[in-house]
């Protein structure tokens, strides 16, 4: 019994680093990129009456997982300048990221989706999602994106007994984007 038993602990060991083997080969060989890039923005939904420009940074990397398919992380900046009253709005947004690149040609869909934290102090952040689609050039890419920001805010104020209260509001925050990003392989 005790033979049986090392034999087949021995086969599944060797089955084990079989696989670590071919997994630790496959990575060595896939490609992988990393990339910058900027984009300019018309905002849109709640901000659209308060803000005038939506300005960014993106910053990804995508591992190969196909020839058409990469998958990775994303993160940055985004901005939105306000048009006379109020306070302009930062966000950070971690995302993980999907990039379908159409067979035969260079023609791109991307899909950003996690968490953006909002850099105001009465924000909370939100979800995030920003898909674009775009073409891939000699060591870029061009796009047009969807970006947008899901955020809870606490907003302080006194009532008109002289009370300090509190409006709990949720909003979306979003631009219409045209952006370039620098490929780094």
């Amino acid at each position: 019994i005790l033979a049986r038993i090392k034999n087949h602990k021995y086969f599944y060991m060797k089955k084990i680093s079989l696989l670590a083997l071919g997994l630790f080969a496959s990575l060595n060989y896939a490609q992988s990129q990393f990339s910058v890039g900027a984009h300019i923005g018309i905002p849109m939904m709640d901000v659209s009456d308060v803000s005038s420009l939506n300005l960014g940074v993106n910053v990804s990397y995508l591992h190969t997982l196909s020839p058409s398919f990469k998958i990775g992380a994303a993160t940055g900046y985004s901005h939105f300048f306000v048009k006379k009253f109020g306070t302009d709005a930062g966000y950070i947004p971690i995302a993980a990221k999907g990039q379908y690149i159409i067979p035969k040609s260079k023609f791109f869909i991307d899909l950003d989706l996690g968490y953006a934290i909002s850099l105001r102090n009465e924000g909370k952040g939100g979800f995030y999602t920003y898909p674009k689609v775009g073409y891939q050039l000699g060591v870029g890419e061009l796009y047009l994106g969807l970006q947008t920001f899901s955020n809870k805010a606490n907003y302080y104020y006194t009532d008109h007994n002289g009370n300090e209260a509190i409006s709990k509001q949720k909003f979306t925050a979003g631009s219409i984007n045209l952006g370039y990003n620098f490929i780094f392989k």
